[in-house]
């Protein structure tokens, strides 16, 4: 499927839909890799070893006198498996998530006033000592952009019903929210796939 990143974060929030309510920087950068989860070749095992031995195998089966030879690698699986990055030791303490600040309900118009629309937002650390991610939802002035219209900088900012994004096309994207737990909410063609704040998802 895809990803996507909401294109602006709490702090950039309020700037980025035009209210004069906040401190600002831009937020959100798309971790959009080439084939990233897309299986790749396992390393074969090594053959069998030892003198007289009838050979082994690249799966590993072993010969008659000898050792049989190993399965392969761990840090890297067969056809169909999936290659995990060996993890960074940060030397920060691992610790749940904390609740997100749901403020309103972007999937009900009349839980923000009129005039305003209720987006989600995520707020990185940008990489400055152990914090971690914070996200939630807004009330925030609502634009006018809707699926696929550009957004931020010099260009309105998204309807009610659409969030700021960008990984699915250059630059940064409204693009129609949805409940990844409901089927069938996105119209030509599109599907519902997950967006950086947990519980949302976006057409694309």
């Amino acid at each position: 499927m895809f990803g996507c990143r909401t294109a602006i974060g709490v702090g950039s929030f309020v700037l980025a839909l035009g209210a004069p309510l906040g401190s600002v920087g831009c937020g959100g950068s798309v971790v959009h890799g080439s084939g990233e989860g897309e299986p790749e070749p396992g390393v074969g095992g090594s053959s069998a070893s030892g003198s007289g031995g009838s050979g082994g195998s690249a799966a590993g089966s072993g010969g008659k006198v000898g050792s049989a030879g190993s399965a392969g690698s761990t840090a890297q699986a067969g056809v169909g498996g999936s290659r995990e990055p060996d993890p960074i030791d940060t030397g920060c303490p691992e610790e749940e998530l904390p609740p997100p600040d749901l403020q309103c309900d972007p999937f009900d118009p009349a839980s923000c006033g009129p005039g305003f629309g209720c987006y989600p937002y995520v707020d990185h650390p940008e990489g400055s000592g152990c914090d971690q991610q914070r996200y939630g939802t807004a009330c925030a002035p609502a634009g006018s952009g809707t699926q696929g219209a550009l957004c931020g900088g010099a260009a309105d900012w998204c309807a009610s019903g659409f969030v700021c994004v960008v990984g699915q096309r250059a630059g940064k994207r409204c693009a129609q929210l949805c409940d990844l737990a409901a089927s069938r909410q996105c119209s030509g063609g599109l599907l519902c796939g997950e967006l950086d704040v947990a519980g949302f998802g976006v057409c694309g």
